[in-house]
């Protein structure tokens, strides 16, 4: 396979379902970044959650996984920044049901 270089990135809406989960997740390694207290693990899973927001198309999730782990300081704040944000597409109806 052909090596990836750039990565395509689609953060979930505001409105789509999860958004507490999703800050969640995104406060609390904030907070031990903040004080310093991030362990390998902490950034394995955070890794691992910005992944699941990689769009390159045909691309397994190990292969997303060592996109972000590839990324930049600048460009992993960006990343968490992304999907803190939201993007402005409105949800899938059917996933927004509940």
């Amino acid at each position: 396979m052909e090596e990836v270089t750039e990565l395509h990135f689609s953060p979930p809406s505001r409105k789509a379902r999860g958004f507490m989960r999703r800050m969640r997740i995104l406060v609390k390694f904030s907070e031990k970044s903040r004080k310093n207290e991030i362990s390998p693990s902490d950034m394995d899973e955070m890794v691992d959650f910005l992944a699941q927001y990689v769009s390159n198309p045909g691309l397994s999730h190990d292969e997303k996984v060592e996109l972000v782990w590839d990324c930049s300081q600048e460009q992993f704040d960006t990343l968490m920044e992304l999907v803190q944000e939201g993007s402005e597409e409105e949800p899938d109806t059917d996933t927004a049901k509940n």
